[in-house]
């Protein structure tokens, strides 16, 4: 087995594309998330992980809930918005053309046309190096409607195939 640069290898690891929704006292903001998985079945819970500097990371310390939206494969243009503009200086809603709804158990809106929208409670928080952990409690879920998903792998994006079971 050959030796592997650990950059590499974290980067070959395929990882789901969201948007993480927040609010607080009047301040809506989402960002591009790569870190957002599934982490228990009973009871229901989600981990994102959020840059100690950014403003979701704030608000959702604030608030202590969020919302998971799960992009589709030609949602490649609102991923790369809402991970280059900063919440601070724009709305993201805004200039990703954005169409949302209210959330039924959480304040941060939901995202119009993703494959799912996961209302999260928090948990459970840590830091972890220079990302905190936010467990959250799916306490509501929504479905899209579609079943292409958008993943990033080796710093790209790509669609995935899904197979029907055997």
């Amino acid at each position: 087995m050959e030796a592997l640069d650990i950059d590499k290898a974290l980067n070959i690891m395929p990882t789901p594309v969201t948007l993480i929704g927040s609010s607080w006292q009047g301040t809506d903001n989402v960002m591009t998330a790569g870190w957002a998985m599934c982490c228990s079945v009973k009871p229901p819970l989600v981990s994102v992980y959020i840059y100690h500097k950014q403003l979701t990371r704030e608000l959702i310390r604030q608030s202590r809930e969020f919302v998971v939206n799960v992009l589709a494969s030609d949602q490649v243009e609102v991923s790369e918005t809402c991970g280059t503009i900063s919440g601070r200086k724009a709305d993201k809603y805004a200039k990703a053309k954005l169409q949302t709804r209210p959330a039924e158990k959480v304040n941060a809106p939901l995202i119009e046309g993703c494959l799912a929208n996961l209302e999260c409670k928090v948990v459970a928080e840590y830091e972890v190096g220079d990302h905190t952990l936010f467990v959250g409690e799916i306490v509501a879920a929504h479905d899209g409607g579609r079943r292409d998903p958008l993943v990033y792998v080796e710093q790209k994006y790509a669609d995935i195939l899904l197979k029907p079971k055997a």
